[in-house]
């Protein structure tokens, strides 16, 4: 891997580990390497998003080329970051606009944080395993949560096409 790319990618994970969107990220990156350029600016922009999308390949490389300085870095960024987004949510005159972005910003920054640590392997992911009951002829069925989903939007589509049908009335009495 060569520096400028192990640099950038640093970079990106940095930036993404503040709750950024990697739009905002990718943009800022490629104008700063090409302010002028827009041809070039729009290649780096597509392939810093293509890296981020492909994150689990480079982030354990990443980690391990470097002293564990990135590390820290990271997670004092997250660590800066959440206070702030806290504040703006506690803000009484913040708009509800304001503050779910503030949520959001420390929902994505934990997100990638974990995502990170996970993938350097400081930190075990948790198997996923979500169950739901289903109440049928009333006995309750463990189903997956896949199955439940369809079977819900049957059962909403059912009743939707119910409410269509026309029921006895004034209007339909014949």
């Amino acid at each position: 891997m060569n520096r400028a790319l192990i640099r950038r990618r640093e970079t990106l994970l940095t930036e993404m580990s503040k709750g950024r969107t990697i739009h905002d990220v990718a943009e800022e990156m490629a104008a700063l390497a090409f302010p002028d350029k827009t041809e070039d600016r729009q290649k780096l922009f597509y392939a810093i998003e293509k890296d981020w999308t492909n994150r689990e390949r480079w982030i354990p490389q990443i980690v391990r080329l470097q002293d564990p300085s990135l590390l820290s870095d990271i997670v004092a960024a997250v660590r800066a970051v959440k206070p702030e987004a806290w504040k703006i949510y506690a803000d009484g005159e913040s708009s509800a606009s304001d503050k779910n972005a503030a949520l959001r910003t420390v929902l994505k920054t934990e997100a990638v944080l974990a995502d990170i640590l996970i993938k350097v392997g400081v930190i075990q992911a948790a198997p996923q395993q979500i169950e739901t009951t289903l109440t049928l002829a009333e006995m309750p069925f463990t189903v997956s949560p896949e199955l439940r989903a369809v079977l819900d939007a049957e059962q909403k589509r059912q009743a939707e096409e119910k409410a269509k049908q026309p029921g006895p009335g004034p209007d339909n009495a014949g």
